[in-house]
């Protein structure tokens, strides 16, 4: 790094906790800013924020940005939060400003805030309660994301991972073969072909960037640091052969850009150069890695729904429960063979079912549809799938009358209890990937519950 390189990064780092410490002063009132006075209403609040992201540098807002995002890595906390909405916001805009001043991020982090906080006020008035003081928590983290398991997995032994990906990448081995289902379940579905051959390889990619900055020659390993300048990187395979990954892909690959969940592309330009930090890069493979998945619906099917139906019925079977998939045919699939496939009704089936369990000492049935959440949506789209959904009846009272997931599964409940010829004594949608609590689950016949909430409920038979 030139010095040059290494005094922007320097400065931003220095900017970055002088503007840290002005949003916890606004924040807990005692400082006040022009411009922060309550807007009244979420149009309001968006309009000052593109008005003042017009007359900010984003090149400079970037990396100071960036460097208040890597600093403030403590656990659900919102200037970490809004940083990464404020850099997001800029990205997407199409003018570019001059303003330098650290006032102005802390307006624009601060609008962030503010943006969020009516968004919530929205999506609250989606679940109502006939108990006073009514609640609905939704709770998105990295550690909630289903392919965080898979990078626990990478990284507990990297060099060998490294280049079982390089078997991937150059030589088109299946993954399968090279990683493990139990360790991988996710990354192990991946093929090395058709729309996985990308993945593979922009995986391989972050993995080798993270590798080039943590030698020993680079500062800045607790903070931001500048991915080294050169026209290609190339990666050495055994046999004399080489993977090349040219300037313009890294750029493509990493780099913040509008549309993009800021998490999974942790990487900015500034000053002409790629700027990132290792924490941030590393914590950026099990977001990305969802999003790349989600983009294929084939692909997730394979990668993320099929694995969390999977490890359901494990869970049932783990209590000793006689548990499986109803297909299309209705048969109950309970295992590998002939002897446990059980043919339950000709009557045509409204869909497939991921989990009938049967506990044979109790006689009884569980019914579940497993549901692998996108936590990197949009949280109105996220809160839209969750909620509970209501019209007014005559009298003008609330009445619940489900939603698209409850009611398909309501079908498939019919059908098992007009095959089976008894009643299933619980019917569930079970959730991955968000935290999810509502007191409205109460109300109804199918509620909405997270796998830990299920966890739970075996634990107690």
């Amino acid at each position: 790094m030139d010095g040059a390189s290494e005094n922007l990064g320097a400065r931003a780092q220095r900017s970055a906790a002088d503007l840290s410490d002005r949003i916890d002063r606004i924040w807990t009132g005692k400082t006040h800013l022009d411009g922060l006075e309550d807007p009244g209403t979420i149009d309001e609040v968006r309009r000052r924020k593109t008005e003042l992201a017009d007359d900010i540098d984003e090149e400079w807002a970037n990396l100071v940005l960036l460097a208040l995002w890597d600093s403030r890595r403590g656990e659900k906390d919102e200037i970490r939060a809004h940083a990464k909405n404020a850099l997001c916001f800029l990205a997407a805009k199409n003018t570019y400003g001059s303003s330098r001043s650290l006032d102005d991020l802390a307006r624009l982090v601060s609008l962030c805030l503010m943006e969020h906080e009516y968004r919530s006020e929205e999506i609250g008035d989606n679940w109502r309660s006939d108990e006073p003081g009514g609640y609905v928590v939704i709770d998105i983290s990295g550690a909630g994301l289903p392919t965080a398991v898979d990078v626990r997995a990478l990284f507990d032994g990297f060099e060998k991972n490294l280049q079982s990906m390089c078997r991937v990448v150059s030589l088109g081995v299946d993954p399968a073969c090279l990683f493990s289902a139990e360790q991988f379940p996710h990354l192990s579905k991946i093929p090395a072909k058709g729309p996985g051959k990308q993945i593979w390889r922009e995986l391989l990619l972050r993995l080798w960037v993270l590798m080039l900055l943590s030698m020993p020659d680079l500062p800045g390993e607790d903070g931001i640091v500048m991915i080294p300048d050169g026209s290609s990187f190339q990666l050495a395979l055994e046999g004399g052969e080489f993977i090349v990954f040219q300037k313009e892909e890294v750029e493509s690959c990493l780099s913040l850009r509008k549309g993009s969940g800021p998490t999974a592309y942790p990487v900015v330009r500034s000053g002409g150069r790629l700027w990132t930090s290792r924490w941030l890069l590393m914590d950026s493979i099990a977001p990305w890695l969802c999003e790349k998945i989600e983009e294929d619906k084939g692909l997730r099917q394979v990668a993320i729904s099929q694995p969390f139906e999977d490890e359901v019925v494990e869970m049932f079977r783990d209590h000793g429960f006689e548990a499986g998939p109803v297909n299309d045919k209705g048969v109950w699939i309970t295992g590998d063979g002939e002897s446990r496939r059980h043919h339950l009704s000709d009557e045509r089936i409204p869909g497939q079912i991921d989990v009938l369990a049967e506990d044979k000492t109790r006689k009884q049935f569980i019914l579940m549809e497993c549901k692998s959440m996108y936590p990197m949506a949009k949280i109105t789209g996220i809160a839209e799938k969750l909620r509970l959904e209501y019209r007014v009846d005559d009298s003008g009272q609330p009445e619940f009358v489900g939603f698209e997931w409850r009611n398909k599964l309501r079908a498939k409940q019919e059908w098992v209890e007009r095959a089976l010829g008894m009643k299933c004594d619980f019917t569930a949608i079970v959730v991955e990937g968000v935290g999810y609590v509502s007191d409205s689950e109460t109300e109804t016949d199918i509620p909405l519950i997270t796998k830990d909430i299920l966890g739970k409920m075996l634990e107690a038979l």
